[in-house]
């Protein structure tokens, strides 16, 4: 039976859905196999995310060895739009 999906959400906007995640001690969470909602960022689905505490928002590829984006969850172009 698959898992249900759920959503992560920065303003009410949804980022993307996963089935899996792990807190990082206090700093974040750590989100693995993501689909990503928002255009911009398809090209990162079946990656993994990690969101720290303080706002930075980074996707790791190649089972999570690779950095491939990193930044805050307000320089993903949606969400820019969506709160300015």
């Amino acid at each position: 039976m698959k898992s249900e999906m759920k959503a992560e959400q920065f303003c009410g906007v949804n980022l993307f859905t996963y089935e899996d995640y792990e807190q990082i001690v206090d700093d974040g969470i750590y989100f693995r196999n993501v689909q990503f909602c928002l255009d911009s960022m398809k090209k990162y689905d079946g990656m993994d995310v990690y969101r720290k505490i303080d706002g930075t928002f980074e996707v790791y590829g190649n089972n999570g060895k690779t950095d491939v984006w990193a930044g805050y969850v307000i320089d993903i172009d949606e969400i820019a739009e969506k709160i300015s």
